[in-house]
């Protein structure tokens, strides 16, 4: 992922050639080899501080959404702040499942990319009832059995 985002901003003319990142996992030490400028090496280090920080175990899918129009440092504050209402909101109205839609909205300046934790409902995990939301489907159709020659 990082060294895709390295090549976006060496196609789109942000970095130079010698700014391009080479990095190779290590599995068996659980690094990463990584070769490039000075310049580059500081922004790895920090992108890789901010990915590499313990996910709680309520989210179990990260989406990346890249933005072409807006700006996605000023747009996540904003975006959080109404999720944050909402949350307040359910809060007040159903206590009991209102955690459950708590959204965390944050940025990747230098992608321009807002980056949205899915979180992860106990009733999707364990297929208990769903409290109401979704319709029951019926059990799947064998397959029509086959025709006589």
């Amino acid at each position: 992922m990082i060294r895709q985002l390295f090549e976006q901003q060496y196609r789109s003319g942000l970095i130079r050639d010698e700014d391009r990142i080479k990095a190779v996992p290590d599995v068996r030490t659980n690094s990463i080899v990584v070769s490039t400028s000075g310049r580059s090496f500081e922004l790895f280090e920090d992108l890789l501080a901010r990915l590499d920080v313990e996910v709680p175990v309520d989210f179990r899918e990260i989406r990346i959404i890249e933005l072409a129009n807006a700006s996605a440092s000023r747009l996540a504050p904003m975006i959080q702040s109404l999720m944050d209402a909402r949350l307040e909101r359910l809060r007040r109205v159903q206590p009991e499942t209102a955690e459950l839609e708590q959204a965390v909205i944050m940025s990747d300046a230098r992608s321009n990319a807002l980056v949205v934790p899915q979180a992860r409902r106990p009733e999707m995990q364990s297929g208990e009832f769903d409290g109401g939301v979704s319709t029951p489907q019926p059990p799947p159709r064998s397959p029509p059995p086959p025709p006589f020659l």
